[in-house]
């Protein structure tokens, strides 16, 4: 995700994006962003290992929206067919993320109806974990009548409200003239293969908390007939809603951790860009750069990126321009702010989110617990796709607070939400390319995609990195100086 910070942008590439111009990580003039013309080998490419099968017994999503005419709220259903593979007792726990202290700040929700495990209605508990005491809290457990053995299947039903946020450029919103957009807006199911429930609370800071296993999404949206809709994975095509005025759109996504959806107004352009179906939809009110402004980028830094990682993890990709927000990436889609064209083709937003891809889609974390396996890799991901890592190289100006603390969770950076940006992106970044100094450019790389392949598809914590490069000389002593690992 790009973050905001007070005067500028952190988009990545370990500085802030001032209009099309990079402030290096240390400070000082401010540099135009690098336009390199090579990039590896296709022998290097050919060097990515074989990756690593999906979770066989992953669940399965059934998700249906209903659009409020006026596009400020959504009616929702979710059905998780769930196959745990450990002991489950008590309860199943789902997160409520539309009501974490930034969304619901901007009159954002997301309020639980009803439910059913199994077939039988269930009474739902909620906890706050952060939420604003006006919601119902972003935790729900949904008590169970017997434990559910590992291996065996247990299903969840979930009837909800959504209600869009105003102005907070987050992941729920609405700019109120027919145009929305909303993700991690349904009942997530909270489960990490091998470890259980993850249940850290929400923090006050623009930012994800998310964390879940992979699944299989059916996804249904009705829409007020005329609206467009950005979906996720494969479209299977639309037919006449349930009532008059509406039309149905289906889409069918596998395997995914997260969904996103763009509503109402939006012009779609739509490209093949090395195998990937890539649409992009702006405003039907305008844009300040056009829809391939956006794929011209998208082409460019998608290929360098699979240089270096491998292929893109996703046949589909979609792409909603909406207001106030910078940049916020889901598995297949990708939330961008309402950049011009000269900010769009210099600047770094776009490769960091398509770095996501990789470090949060495919290799997936606990957002909330650990931060860094995401956001300091995109951000090192997309600086070594530009050339820049000349940018890391520097001296850089951390504030004490954030200084050595890469691997700190959101709670902890929720004391001082501004170092945020510097102790995990930049920090993190500048970690990441010191211990690729040390260890040797071609070992390291070697490195880096052995970690991806063989934790495709999983939800990692900090030891599976230190698993995947210890033997390298130097890289867990820089991965523990820097403070990301014990």
């Amino acid at each position: 995700m790009a973050l905001l910070a007070v005067g500028a942008i952190v988009v990545g590439g370990g500085g802030f994006v001032i209009g099309s111009q990079l402030m290096p990580p240390g400070g000082g003039e401010p540099r135009r962003t690098a336009s390199p013309t090579a990039s590896p080998s296709p022998s290097e490419r050919a060097t990515v290992p074989p990756l690593a099968k999906a979770w066989a017994d992953r669940p399965s999503v059934d998700l249906r929206y209903d659009i409020a005419r006026d596009h400020e709220s959504a009616k929702g259903v979710a059905t998780a067919s769930f196959t745990p593979d450990k002991r489950v007792c008590d309860a199943l726990i789902f997160r409520s993320w539309p009501n974490k202290p930034e969304i619901a700040d901007h009159g954002g929700s997301m309020t639980v109806h009803r439910a059913t495990v199994d077939g039988r209605k269930v009474t739902p508990a909620y906890e706050r974990k952060g939420a604003p005491a006006a919601t119902q809290g972003t935790l729900l457990r949904l008590p169970l009548r017997d434990c559910v053995a590992a291996g065996s299947t247990v299903e969840a039903r979930i009837s909800f409200t959504v209600e869009m946020a105003r102005r907070s450029g987050e992941r729920v919103g609405t700019n109120g003239t027919g145009e929305m957009w909303l993700a991690s807006a349904y009942p997530v199911l909270a489960w990490e293969r091998g470890h259980g429930w993850m249940t850290q609370p929400a923090v006050d800071v623009f930012g994800e908390m998310d964390g879940t296993e992979e699944f299989r999404l059916e996804l249904d949206v009705v829409a007020p007939r005329g609206d467009t809709v950005l979906g996720m994975g494969r479209p299977l095509g639309t037919s006449n809603g349930p009532r008059e005025g509406t039309t149905r759109h289906r889409f069918a996504a596998d395997p995914v951790r997260n969904v996103a959806v763009g509503i109402g107004g939006y012009r779609v352009t739509t490209r093949e860009i090395a195998g990937v179906r890539t649409r992009v939809g702006v405003s039907d009110d305008g844009s300040l750069a056009t829809a391939n402004d956006w794929l011209d980028k998208i082409e460019l830094e998608l290929g360098r990126l699979e240089g270096r990682f491998g292929r893109f993890p996703y046949r589909d990709l979609w792409v909603t321009v909406i207001p106030d927000t910078t940049g916020i990436e889901f598995p297949g889609a990708i939330f961008y702010g309402d950049y011009s064209a000269q900010e769009v083709r210099g600047g770094d937003l776009v490769a960091h989110e398509l770095a996501h891809m990789w470090f949060y889609g495919l290799v997936g974390n606990d957002q909330g617990r650990d931060p860094w396996l995401d956001e300091s890799f995109a951000t090192y991901a997309q600086a070594l796709a530009d050339d820049q890592a000349f940018l890391y190289r520097q001296p850089m100006d951390v504030p004490s607070f954030a200084a050595n603390r890469v691997g700190e969770p959101m709670t902890y950076w929720e004391r001082n939400p501004d170092t945020y940006g510097a102790g995990v992106y930049r920090q993190g970044a500048q970690m990441l390319f010191e211990a690729r100094q040390r260890a040797g450019e071609q070992r390291w790389d070697a490195a880096m995609r052995a970690y991806l392949a063989d934790n495709a598809h999983r939800i990692v914590r900090p030891e599976d990195f230190v698993d995947a490069v210890d033997h390298l000389p130097g890289a867990v002593e820089t991965l523990r100086r820097y403070g990301a690992v014990e």
